[in-house]
């Protein structure tokens, strides 16, 4: 019993750490969304290298916390999925608290998937949008030139865009 009292508490403090993680997470993912905003490249320089820094953290706690979930099934010899059914297998007040936790874990994840998505499809129409206008404005740039042997090749006469309603 001791035994199982430890574990639900190991698995607790490790949900509960992937909770905080998940919202600090969330918080960098903003300061990156304000830094392209505010075309600080310093600012989103930083605010990447702290992503990758906590992503790797919460990838460790991922694999702690499953490690975790798993001793736990085995010690109460249930197969660890679905979640829900190992549920009614645990003592009333950890029953709670544990089921708490994995429904507020999903949801910071359903709300971490969304902003990144939304980041994603900024950036993607961003970047699309000024890659049409350099390749209007400047049409050499549109693909490389390359030789008869393969090489690439620049070419002597640049493209020029004409703008007659002047």
């Amino acid at each position: 019993m001791e035994d199982e009292i430890r574990r639900l508490n190991d698995l607790k403090t490790l949900m509960e750490l992937q909770v905080e993680g998940l919202d600090d997470f969330q918080e960098t993912q903003a300061r990156v969304r304000q830094a392209l905003t505010d075309r600080s490249w310093n600012d989103l320089e930083k605010a990447l290298r702290a992503l990758e820094f906590k992503a790797e953290g919460l990838r460790c706690l991922e694999e702690r916390r499953d490690a975790a979930w798993n001793r736990l099934c085995a010690n109460l010899s249930v197969d660890p999925l679905p979640v829900y059914r190992v549920f009614p297998h645990l003592n009333s007040p950890w029953r709670e608290t544990i089921s708490v936790l994995h429904r507020t874990l999903k949801i910071k994840a359903l709300q971490l998937k969304g902003f990144t998505q939304g980041l994603n499809a900024y950036l993607q129409t961003a970047s699309g949008m000024i890659r049409a206008v350099v390749d209007h404005a400047d049409p050499g740039q549109k693909g490389r030139l390359y030789s008869k042997n393969g090489s690439l090749k620049t070419s002597g006469v640049r493209a020029l865009v004409l703008d007659r309603h002047l």
